[in-house]
């Protein structure tokens, strides 16, 4: 052994590989891995020998030599462990073939399917003697795939067995064994994992007991069941107890959707109905409304017309007025007994005012309040506002109650536009007049811009004769002139050429400030926002002023900076 540079080197296992790398034959072989450096070395393995160190030579060191050596070694006890099963084959011995499997070279050895192991080694491309342990753990592990195949269908879909807890728990004993290591072998798990998964779902379904456990039951969501509604388990649990139903659970074929669910939900629809077919003049109001409702959120397609509470009254004496129960037990009759109390189309009438009738702000508030209109937010503080738009309200009394809705909602609007004091109130005003009347030019500003705009409506309110909008239309005429001043403004201002056509842009209503000023500062505002447009301009990409406030800014900024 020698050190150099701190570095142990043994000179006589460097010499054991040199000779064993200088080896021409097998004799030389040999003799070289008899050396003391080598163990386990079979003279029998000798050609074996000679074809792996020479296919893979020079070696550096004794380790890697005997690495080769117990390779060899290793493939000749396999060899010899393939030749007995080969034996145990011909000789058709399960128990010699049990054991010979057993060896540590297989893996998920299953003695149950011992059987079938010896038919698969026989069958399509039988095990030989030049068969290797991949080839036989091939056919291992198809026979187990096959067999825990087979034990989900039977923990599936086979009457006699299906959805068992004892054909679950081998179905799931004899999938968790199988390999997924490769891709295939993953999606092959997985499929019959999910089918178990499933099973045991149905299972838990068919074992319910209570209300509440069949209701948890179903909610798996392996079963991928639709609209589960916590309200209806009841339904549920009673078709789940007719003969139709849990006992005809035979298999993951059965259709819980259809079977549980759905019908579960029809029979809900139906007792409703019933309910209220039996609907007489001694039924509170209160329980009449939770009936419609329920009967509405279960059967909406069908019942679709308002619950107007105003209207609770008329709907029991219009169901009590017929005098069949056939006539109210179906969805579709409570549609049109409730449709018909619902319908607007006297107070419309009234409301489009042909004779002339509603004089003055009472009446019309009257009007307005018509149970079967169901308009929302008529208040009585704004009267005098739905008069002065009564023009507007007949017009729309002769569409429809949503467009009256409508024009009531503008004019709550004007009345909060009369109301303001600050911008944020007006512009909270005059969005909701702009968005009820489409007023497009308004919407598109920016949230800072709207505020701007609604300082000077505020503005040209308070300059009003009682400082008040005489109506809608006065208010929208106002948005709609403001916003365009507005926005000619900046239209102008991003045009400017030079310092005097700043000057002519700025001196507009939309910036009141800027027409305060005398000439002098006027002059020199103008040439200090020319410049700031100057450099918006250059930048990449260009910009431009787009609220009064940005050139307000400018201007305070430069007039600070001198």
């Amino acid at each position: 052994m020698w050190t150099v540079n701190g570095v142990k080197f043994d000179a006589d296992a460097q010499a054991a590989a040199a000779k064993v790398n200088a080896a021409t034959n097998q004799v030389e072989l040999l003799t070289a891995l008899k050396s003391t450096y080598f163990t386990g070395v079979v003279d029998a393995n000798i050609a074996a020998y000679k074809t792996e160190i020479d296919g893979n030579k020079p070696y550096a060191t004794v380790a890697d030599i005997q690495k080769a050596i117990d390779k060899v070694n290793k493939a000749g006890v396999t060899g010899e462990l393939i030749s007995d099963i080969k034996d145990a084959m011909d000789d058709n011995n399960e128990v010699a073939l049990l054991t010979l499997l057993g060896d540590a070279s297989f893996e998920r050895v299953n003695a149950d399917f011992i059987t079938q192991y010896m038919a698969a080694f026989k069958a399509a491309t039988p095990i030989t003697t030049s068969s290797t342990v991949a080839n036989v753990q091939a056919k291992i592990d198809g026979v187990n795939l096959a067999e825990a195949t087979a034990a989900v269908t039977a923990a599936d879909t086979t009457a006699a067995t299906a959805l068992k807890a004892d054909s679950i728990a081998k179905a799931q004993e004899l999938v968790s064994a199988l390999p997924e290591k490769e891709v295939a072998e993953k999606t092959a798990k997985k499929s019959l994992q999910d089918k178990i998964d499933v099973a045991n779902a149905f299972a838990k379904v068919k074992g319910a007991t209570t209300q509440a456990s069949l209701l948890s039951a179903l909610k798996a969501p392996v079963l991928k069941l639709q609209n589960i509604d916590d309200a209806l388990a009841k339904y549920y649990k009673a078709e789940f107890d007719k003969p139709t139903g849990k006992d005809a659970i035979t298999s993951v074929a059965y259709t819980l959707q259809n079977t549980i669910v759905d019908v579960g939900k029809t029979a809900a629809i139906t007792d409703l109905g019933d309910k209220i077919s039996k609907v007489d003049d001694d039924t509170k109001t209160a329980d009449l409304k939770a009936l419609l409702v329920e009967l509405k959120r279960l059967d909406g397609t069908n019942l679709t017309a308002d619950i107007i509470d105003a209207l609770l009254e008329d709907y029991r004496d219009a169901l009590v007025a017929k005098t069949t129960v056939t006539d109210k037990d179906e969805t579709s009759e409570i549609q049109t007994i409730i449709a018909a109390v619902n319908n607007p189309a006297t107070a419309l009438t009234t409301l489009a005012d042909s004779g002339g009738v509603l004089t003055d702000a009472d009446k019309l508030l009257l009007a307005l309040k018509a149970k079967t209109l169901n308009l929302k937010n008529v208040k009585d503080d704004n009267k005098t506002a739905y008069f002065a738009d009564l023009a507007a309200i007949k017009t729309a009394a002769r569409t429809s109650a949503a467009d009256v809705q409508k024009v009531i909602n503008t004019v709550n609007f004007v009345v909060d536009a009369n109301a303001a004091t600050t911008a944020g109130q007006m512009q909270a005003a005059l969005t909701g007049i702009a968005v009820n009347e489409s007023e497009a030019s308004y919407i598109k500003l920016s949230s800072a811009a709207k505020t701007e705009v609604a300082e000077l409506v505020l503005a040209a309110r308070n300059d009003l004769a009682g400082k008040k909008f005489a109506n809608k239309a006065a208010v929208k005429a106002q948005i709609v002139t403001t916003t365009g001043t507005y926005t000619g403004f900046f239209t102008n201002v991003n045009a400017a050429g030079d310092i005097e056509a700043m000057m002519t842009a700025l001196d507009n209503v939309s910036f009141p400030a800027y027409q305060e000023l005398d000439t002098i500062d006027k002059v020199e505002q103008a040439e200090i926002v020319y410049n700031e447009l100057l450099r918006l301009k250059a930048l990449d990409p260009a910009q431009k002023f787009e609220t009064v406030s940005q050139i307000q800014a400018a201007i305070d900024t430069a007039i600070a900076a001198q």
